[in-house]
Protein backbone atom coordinates (compact mmCIF):
# COMPACT_ATOMS: atom_id res chain seq x y z
CA UNK A 1 0.00 0.00 0.00
CA UNK A 2 1.33 3.59 -0.61
CA UNK A 3 1.19 6.22 2.13
CA UNK A 4 3.33 9.45 1.70
CA UNK A 5 4.03 10.52 -1.76
CA UNK A 6 5.55 13.64 -3.12
CA UNK A 7 4.41 15.23 -6.61
CA UNK A 8 5.77 18.32 -8.48
CA UNK A 9 3.46 20.52 -10.73
CA UNK A 10 3.92 21.81 -13.98
CA UNK A 11 4.63 25.66 -14.10
CA UNK A 12 1.60 27.35 -12.88
CA UNK A 13 0.16 30.61 -14.40
CA UNK A 14 0.23 33.83 -12.22
CA UNK A 15 -2.90 33.75 -11.09
CA UNK A 16 -3.04 30.49 -9.25
CA UNK A 17 0.21 30.93 -8.18
CA UNK A 18 -0.78 34.11 -6.41
CA UNK A 19 -3.45 32.30 -4.93
CA UNK A 20 -0.94 29.25 -3.58
CA UNK A 21 1.03 32.18 -2.01
CA UNK A 22 -1.70 34.31 -0.26
CA UNK A 23 -3.12 31.16 1.43
CA UNK A 24 0.91 30.13 2.60
CA UNK A 25 3.83 31.21 4.50
CA UNK A 26 6.52 32.85 2.80
CA UNK A 27 10.31 32.93 4.69
CA UNK A 28 12.38 34.97 3.20
CA UNK A 29 16.28 34.95 3.61
CA UNK A 30 17.61 39.07 2.87
CA UNK A 31 21.55 40.21 1.95
CA UNK A 32 21.00 43.28 4.87
CA UNK A 33 23.85 45.27 3.09
CA UNK A 34 22.68 44.86 -0.16
CA UNK A 35 19.01 44.34 -0.19
CA UNK A 36 19.13 40.86 -2.22
CA UNK A 37 16.85 38.37 -1.48
CA UNK A 38 18.87 35.29 -1.06
CA UNK A 39 16.03 32.74 -0.98
CA UNK A 40 12.40 32.76 -0.69
CA UNK A 41 10.29 29.44 0.39
CA UNK A 42 6.74 29.51 0.59
CA UNK A 43 5.15 26.43 2.61
CA UNK A 44 1.45 25.85 3.29
CA UNK A 45 -0.61 23.35 4.53
CA UNK A 46 -4.30 22.18 3.92
CA UNK A 47 -7.29 21.43 6.16
CA UNK A 48 -8.11 17.61 5.45
CA UNK A 49 -11.60 14.85 6.30
CA UNK A 50 -8.96 13.71 9.25
CA UNK A 51 -5.18 14.57 8.53
CA UNK A 52 -3.96 18.26 7.55
CA UNK A 53 -0.41 17.61 7.31
CA UNK A 54 -0.37 18.01 3.92
CA UNK A 55 2.45 20.28 2.33
CA UNK A 56 2.17 22.58 -0.22
CA UNK A 57 5.71 24.17 -1.20
CA UNK A 58 6.71 26.44 -3.97
CA UNK A 59 9.76 25.56 -5.94
CA UNK A 60 11.26 26.75 -9.08
CA UNK A 61 9.55 28.18 -12.09
CA UNK A 62 6.29 29.10 -10.52
CA UNK A 63 5.68 24.93 -9.38
CA UNK A 64 4.26 23.83 -6.59
CA UNK A 65 5.68 20.58 -4.62
CA UNK A 66 2.58 18.66 -2.78
CA UNK A 67 3.64 15.97 -0.40
CA UNK A 68 1.78 14.01 2.25
CA UNK A 69 0.55 10.59 3.59
CA UNK A 70 -2.79 9.85 1.08
CA UNK A 71 -3.69 7.10 3.39
CA UNK A 72 -3.82 9.33 6.37
CA UNK A 73 -5.73 12.35 4.65
CA UNK A 74 -8.32 9.65 3.97
CA UNK A 75 -8.44 7.28 6.35
CA UNK A 76 -7.38 8.94 9.41
CA UNK A 77 -4.43 6.56 10.03
CA UNK A 78 -2.14 4.51 8.00
CA UNK A 79 -2.20 1.06 10.59
CA UNK A 80 -3.52 -0.67 7.56
CA UNK A 81 -5.89 -1.01 4.13
CA UNK A 82 -4.04 1.91 2.31
CA UNK A 83 -4.05 2.91 -1.56
CA UNK A 84 -2.82 0.67 -3.64
CA UNK A 85 -3.32 2.80 -7.01
CA UNK A 86 -0.23 5.05 -7.21
CA UNK A 87 -1.80 6.99 -10.46
CA UNK A 88 -5.12 6.96 -7.89
CA UNK A 89 -3.39 8.54 -5.49
CA UNK A 90 -1.80 11.29 -7.90
CA UNK A 91 -4.75 12.58 -8.97
CA UNK A 92 -6.15 12.73 -5.51
CA UNK A 93 -3.98 14.53 -4.05
CA UNK A 94 -4.11 17.27 -7.21
CA UNK A 95 -7.73 17.19 -7.27
CA UNK A 96 -7.84 17.75 -3.42
CA UNK A 97 -5.41 20.95 -3.63
CA UNK A 98 -7.65 22.50 -6.51
CA UNK A 99 -10.59 22.18 -4.61
CA UNK A 100 -9.61 23.33 -1.15
CA UNK A 101 -7.41 26.13 -2.41
CA UNK A 102 -10.33 26.99 -4.72
CA UNK A 103 -7.87 27.40 -8.21
CA UNK A 104 -7.56 25.60 -11.27
CA UNK A 105 -4.37 23.47 -11.68
CA UNK A 106 -2.44 21.34 -14.55
CA UNK A 107 -4.35 18.31 -15.23
CA UNK A 108 -2.70 15.56 -12.64
CA UNK A 109 -1.53 13.17 -15.60
CA UNK A 110 1.01 15.79 -16.16
CA UNK A 111 2.63 16.32 -12.98
CA UNK A 112 5.89 14.59 -11.75
CA UNK A 113 6.34 12.56 -8.79
CA UNK A 114 9.20 13.10 -6.03
CA UNK A 115 8.99 10.41 -3.45
CA UNK A 116 6.40 7.81 -2.95
CA UNK A 117 6.44 5.59 0.08
CA UNK A 118 5.46 1.73 -0.32
CA UNK A 119 4.43 -0.25 2.70
CA UNK A 120 3.45 -3.99 3.72
CA UNK A 121 2.25 -4.43 7.53
CA UNK A 122 2.55 -8.21 9.28
CA UNK A 123 0.39 -8.82 12.42
CA UNK A 124 2.78 -11.40 14.44
CA UNK A 125 0.40 -11.45 16.83
CA UNK A 126 1.54 -9.48 20.13
CA UNK A 127 3.67 -6.87 20.88
CA UNK A 128 6.62 -8.64 21.84
CA UNK A 129 6.62 -10.87 19.19
CA UNK A 130 7.26 -7.73 17.42
CA UNK A 131 10.00 -6.47 19.54
CA UNK A 132 11.81 -9.58 19.60
CA UNK A 133 11.76 -9.08 15.46
CA UNK A 134 13.15 -6.02 15.70
CA UNK A 135 15.58 -6.97 18.23
CA UNK A 136 17.01 -9.46 15.37
CA UNK A 137 17.21 -7.45 13.06
CA UNK A 138 20.00 -4.96 14.58
CA UNK A 139 22.73 -8.01 13.89
CA UNK A 140 21.50 -7.77 9.63
CA UNK A 141 23.60 -5.96 7.20
CA UNK A 142 22.43 -4.44 3.94
CA UNK A 143 25.11 -4.25 1.33
CA UNK A 144 27.15 -0.54 1.69
CA UNK A 145 24.67 0.71 4.17
CA UNK A 146 24.87 1.23 7.87
CA UNK A 147 21.83 -0.33 9.98
CA UNK A 148 20.23 2.37 12.70
CA UNK A 149 17.75 1.51 15.29
CA UNK A 150 16.11 3.32 18.16
CA UNK A 151 15.40 1.05 21.09
CA UNK A 152 12.94 -1.65 20.19
CA UNK A 153 11.03 0.45 18.14
CA UNK A 154 12.83 1.33 14.74
CA UNK A 155 15.49 -0.54 12.37
CA UNK A 156 16.27 1.09 9.36
CA UNK A 157 18.84 1.22 6.53
CA UNK A 158 18.99 4.62 5.25
CA UNK A 159 20.34 5.62 1.63
CA UNK A 160 20.82 8.43 -0.87
CA UNK A 161 18.19 6.70 -3.41
CA UNK A 162 16.03 4.76 -0.86
CA UNK A 163 15.08 4.20 2.72
CA UNK A 164 14.04 0.77 4.34
CA UNK A 165 12.41 0.47 7.57
CA UNK A 166 11.18 -2.03 9.97
CA UNK A 167 9.35 -0.84 12.96
CA UNK A 168 6.61 -1.13 15.68
CA UNK A 169 3.45 0.23 14.30
CA UNK A 170 1.76 0.57 17.32
CA UNK A 171 4.47 2.70 19.04
CA UNK A 172 4.35 5.03 15.91
CA UNK A 173 0.79 5.26 15.92
CA UNK A 174 0.53 5.98 20.19
CA UNK A 175 3.18 8.84 19.80
CA UNK A 176 1.62 10.36 16.21
CA UNK A 177 -1.78 9.37 15.79
CA UNK A 178 -3.61 8.71 18.51
CA UNK A 179 -4.16 12.25 20.22
CA UNK A 180 -5.10 13.32 16.72
CA UNK A 181 -8.05 11.24 16.43
CA UNK A 182 -9.12 12.05 19.93
CA UNK A 183 -8.87 15.47 19.00
CA UNK A 184 -11.33 15.00 16.16
CA UNK A 185 -14.01 13.61 18.25
CA UNK A 186 -15.55 12.00 15.17
CA UNK A 187 -18.48 10.23 16.83
CA UNK A 188 -19.32 7.72 13.54
CA UNK A 189 -15.86 6.91 12.81
CA UNK A 190 -13.03 6.83 16.06
CA UNK A 191 -15.17 6.92 19.21
CA UNK A 192 -12.64 6.56 22.03
CA UNK A 193 -13.30 2.92 22.39
CA UNK A 194 -12.50 2.53 18.52
CA UNK A 195 -9.28 4.33 19.19
CA UNK A 196 -8.07 2.08 21.57
CA UNK A 197 -8.85 -1.08 19.76
CA UNK A 198 -7.18 0.37 16.79
CA UNK A 199 -3.77 1.10 18.91
CA UNK A 200 -4.04 -2.49 20.68
CA UNK A 201 -4.23 -4.12 17.11
CA UNK A 202 -1.51 -1.77 15.78
CA UNK A 203 1.20 -2.75 18.77
CA UNK A 204 0.68 -6.48 17.14
CA UNK A 205 2.15 -5.27 13.55
CA UNK A 206 5.27 -4.77 12.22
CA UNK A 207 5.56 -2.37 9.07
CA UNK A 208 8.00 -2.39 6.77
CA UNK A 209 8.64 0.13 4.81
CA UNK A 210 10.35 1.69 1.33
CA UNK A 211 10.99 5.28 0.55
CA UNK A 212 11.41 5.55 -3.32
CA UNK A 213 12.95 9.05 -4.12
CA UNK A 214 13.06 10.81 -7.22
CA UNK A 215 17.09 9.96 -7.28
CA UNK A 216 16.21 6.44 -7.83
CA UNK A 217 13.64 6.82 -10.36
CA UNK A 218 15.71 8.67 -12.56
CA UNK A 219 18.42 6.13 -12.38
CA UNK A 220 16.08 3.37 -13.37
CA UNK A 221 14.67 5.28 -16.24
CA UNK A 222 11.19 5.27 -15.74
CA UNK A 223 8.71 8.23 -16.96
CA UNK A 224 8.51 10.92 -13.81
CA UNK A 225 5.07 11.92 -15.25
CA UNK A 226 1.89 10.74 -12.61
CA UNK A 227 0.22 9.96 -15.78
CA UNK A 228 2.81 7.12 -16.91
CA UNK A 229 3.19 5.61 -13.13
CA UNK A 230 3.47 1.73 -12.70
CA UNK A 231 2.42 0.10 -9.64
CA UNK A 232 4.52 -2.98 -10.70
CA UNK A 233 7.73 -0.28 -10.90
CA UNK A 234 6.90 0.49 -7.41
CA UNK A 235 6.13 -3.61 -5.75
CA UNK A 236 9.46 -4.45 -7.81
CA UNK A 237 11.15 -1.81 -5.90
CA UNK A 238 10.19 -2.60 -2.72
CA UNK A 239 10.74 -6.41 -2.96
CA UNK A 240 14.04 -6.02 -4.23
CA UNK A 241 14.96 -3.65 -1.15
CA UNK A 242 13.52 -5.76 1.29
CA UNK A 243 14.68 -8.67 -0.18
CA UNK A 244 18.46 -7.16 0.51
CA UNK A 245 18.07 -7.50 4.14
CA UNK A 246 16.24 -10.63 4.75
CA UNK A 247 19.01 -12.59 1.92
CA UNK A 248 21.35 -10.80 4.49
CA UNK A 249 19.67 -12.13 7.83
CA UNK A 250 19.12 -15.44 5.98
CA UNK A 251 22.65 -15.96 5.18
CA UNK A 252 24.12 -14.88 8.83
CA UNK A 253 21.43 -17.39 10.78
CA UNK A 254 23.10 -20.63 8.26
CA UNK A 255 24.70 -23.13 9.87
CA UNK A 256 28.73 -23.65 9.03
CA UNK A 257 29.99 -26.79 9.13
CA UNK A 258 33.97 -26.36 8.40
CA UNK A 259 36.66 -24.84 9.44
CA UNK A 260 36.89 -21.81 6.99
CA UNK A 261 33.14 -21.45 7.58
CA UNK A 262 33.87 -21.12 11.17
CA UNK A 263 36.82 -18.73 10.65
CA UNK A 264 34.91 -16.55 8.23
CA UNK A 265 31.61 -16.81 10.68
CA UNK A 266 33.68 -15.62 14.27
CA UNK A 267 36.14 -13.21 12.40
Amino acid sequence: MYDTIEIISPGLDESALKTVIKKSQVLERYDVETGEILYRVTTGFLEGSYDSRLSIRQVEGNRIRVSGSVHKFILGHNCFGGPVDIKKCCRYLVLLVQKRLNIELPGWEKWEVGRVDIAHVFNLGEYQTVCDYLRSMRSIVYPRRTCHSYGLETVYFPGASSTLKFYNKGIEFAAHDRARLIRLKDDNMYRQENIELLERLSLQLLRVEVEIRRRKMKYDGINLNCGSLDDAYFNSCYEREVRKVIKEGASSLEVVKDIEGVKERLG
